[in-house]
């Protein structure tokens, strides 16, 4: 990506978010609208996060995961306000929100920092940084959309270490430096993706992913892109190398937004021809 010049850059970011507002944004059925929302789980009413909410499981997860060869052998199991599957190991695998374009909240100003870039660049005029900022709230949106939650392990603080920070640059929640690092630990033995681990879960979150995963592109295939192929390897290989970069230019933004929305549509239309295969089958 870094060999692409800015106009390649933005042509390609009008073309996915062209496709984002079309096919997903003005739906408008596959976006939780609020980062909490109260639903109903065994006759009792409890506070969820979207991404890990009944509605999402239903929703998204089960016909997301399902039937892909990995996920047949779990089980959901309902504790509070929480909802968890447990795997080998009785790792505990919950939802995440991957790329994280979360705005105003004092904790988590992604929305901001990305903007202040935008704006602080000398060399675009009023018009191009206009058609960048409505591309970034476009990002805003989908931050909350089904496109945009993953299943993730929660033992051994992955979830924590992806949002705190990363060593690189400033604390974004970011799903590409997430998948860098856990390349990282896969072909370099580097446990930087194990930061945030407790003594007690260590062990267990590290042979877990050595023993039942084995390897970055398997994660992708299990956790990020259900059921991955060939025709997923570009953007596999591209959100390792992005996540290596800190984002600090307007280039660095644009790049980080292009490749969200490859992930939101690739997840897109997975869901779509699995839609289509299982009413193939009824019929």
């Amino acid at each position: 990506m870094s060999e692409v010049g800015m106009k390649e850059r933005v042509e390609l970011l009008n073309e996915n978010c062209g496709l984002i507002q079309k096919e997903i944004l003005s739906k408008g059925s596959y976006i939780i609208t609020e980062e909490n929302l109260f639903c109903e789980n065994n006759g009792r009413r409890f506070e969820y996060d979207a991404d890990r909410c009944p509605r999402t499981w239903r929703e998204f997860y089960y016909p997301m995961y399902s039937n892909t060869g990995f996920w047949n052998d779990t089980y959901l199991i309902p504790r509070g306000n929480k909802d968890y599957i447990v795997h080998l190991n009785d790792v505990l695998i919950s939802g995440d929100t991957f790329f994280s374009f979360k705005k105003g909240l004092q904790r988590s100003k992604k929305y901001e920092y990305y903007l202040g870039i935008i704006n602080n660049d000398e060399r675009l005029n009023h018009d191009q940084k206009k058609q960048l900022v409505i591309v970034l709230n476009s990002c805003v949106e989908m931050n909350y959309s089904y496109f945009n939650f993953v299943l993730m392990p929660r033992t051994g603080g992955m979830n924590n270490m992806k949002e705190q920070g990363n060593g690189i640059g400033v604390s974004l929640d970011r799903g590409d430096s997430f998948a860098y690092f856990l390349d990282e630990f896969f072909k370099s033995n580097d446990e930087t993706i194990l930061r945030y681990a407790q003594k007690n879960s260590r062990s267990r979150i590290k042979n877990y992913l050595e023993q039942k995963i084995t390897s970055y592109e398997q994660y992708c295939k299990y956790f990020l892109l259900p059921p991955s192929s060939n025709k997923n390897s570009d953007l596999i290989f591209d959100m390792r190398e992005n996540g290596k970069k800190a984002i600090t230019t307007v280039e660095n933004v644009i790049d980080y937004m292009n490749l969200a929305m490859r992930f939101w549509i690739t997840r897109y239309n997975t869901l779509q021809e699995k839609v289509e295969t299982n009413m193939n089958h009824l019929g």
